[in-house]
């Protein structure tokens, strides 16, 4: 499905299913060298989706989200891009809170909370609509490596990992962290 690029990213689309009648067909998101597709997987197939166009094709996309209102958000190391349902795009840089350093992690709540969160270095910035936000509190010296939603808390609140360095954290919609332990 992707001769001759790297890739960086593999996640599923928020409808994936949703393509053939018998619900054997998958979509995905790939994030290459040199853009992201939205990608169809079936009974011995793998390709782009029929329509879908190369997303930010002279951008390394590293990390992809897609939100709960259709929107998909695109790491791409010099700041985030937003695409939303209805084919706009926005570019977020340092002037929008997305940077001076390099995003290498993003992620959403896919269950309607609205929040997506980017890792920038050893930091992590919460969207808030139109600006990313650092969000208060040390994760660690170490540089963020993954984020991911992992569905609801025993408090009923989102709850996102942050991996940095050797150790876990929680961080839930209320932006407190705690130290995932096991």
């Amino acid at each position: 499905g992707l001769p001759s690029e790297r890739v960086f990213h593999v996640s599923l689309s928020g409808d994936s299913g949703e393509g053939d009648k018998e619900g054997n067909e998958k979509k995905f998101w790939t994030g290459t060298g040199s853009g992201a597709r939205r990608m169809v997987a079936g009974p011995g197939y793998i390709e782009p989706e029929r329509g879908s166009a190369v997303i930010l094709p002279t951008a390394a996309v590293y990390d992809i989200a897609e939100n709960f209102d259709g929107s998909v958000f695109f790491a791409v190391g010099a700041g985030v891009w937003r695409l939303c349902r209805a084919g706009d795009s926005t570019h977020f840089s340092s002037g929008e809170g997305a940077g001076p350093a390099t995003v290498t992690e993003v992620e959403s709540d896919p269950g309607g909370s609205g929040v997506v969160l980017i890792a920038l270095g050893n930091s992590v910035s919460r969207f808030d609509g139109s600006w990313f936000s650092p969000v208060p509190g040390a994760v660690a010296s170490s540089t963020i490596t993954d984020i991911r939603w992992t569905g609801a808390g025993g408090d009923g609140l989102s709850v996102f990992a942050v991996t940095a360095g050797k150790n876990i954290y929680r961080l839930d919609t209320n932006l407190d962290w705690r130290l995932w332990e096991t």
